[in-house]
């Protein structure tokens, strides 16, 4: 099983807005076509632009997806150089609406966290425990933020087995 990572520091960044809806700033991995499973065993997230205000909160959400909807594709980097490509996608720094992902409030993400914009964090798996694709293509995961007061851009990178 091979090893890989996806960051949106890779792309151009957008600024985070106050609902999930309006802008996604973060990796999106997700099955380009066929059923090639993927687990997601570790993530890290923080702030990268200047803040507009003092301790502003941040807070994210880790959930299932089932499109990219305009996302920038970006090829995952493997941890060694070499394995073959990722047969899986990766895309990042959503502009607009991201269709597919559970909607702000919805009780359908997997995981949850609010945070300071001075915090960084990083959730890292007990194994067997990782977060698994379903065997659908155009399923994945996506990390998405969302602040009433913080209009900057954040971080996240994703690492996943395939």
């Amino acid at each position: 099983m091979a090893m890989y990572s996806v960051t949106n520091i890779n792309g151009t960044l957008q600024n985070i807005s106050t609902a999930f809806s309006s802008v996604t700033s973060c990796p999106l991995a997700i099955q380009a076509s066929g059923t090639r499973r993927f687990k997601v065993f570790d993530f890290t997230i923080g702030v990268v632009g200047t803040p507009n205000a003092t301790d502003c909160s941040i807070n994210w959400d880790f959930s299932r997806t089932t499109s990219s909807n305009g996302g920038t594709s970006l090829a995952m980097n493997p941890y060694d150089g070499s394995d073959i490509a990722a047969t899986n996608s990766a895309y990042v720094n959503f502009s607009g609406t991201t269709v597919g992902v559970a909607a702000q409030g919805s009780g359908l993400g997997l995981w949850a966290v609010g945070l300071n914009q001075r915090n960084s964090f990083r959730w890292a798996c007990a194994p067997g425990y990782e977060y698994i694709s379903g065997a659908t293509s155009a399923t994945g995961f996506g990390l998405r933020a969302y602040s009433p007061t913080f209009a900057s851009t954040v971080s996240a990178t994703m690492h996943i087995y395939e």
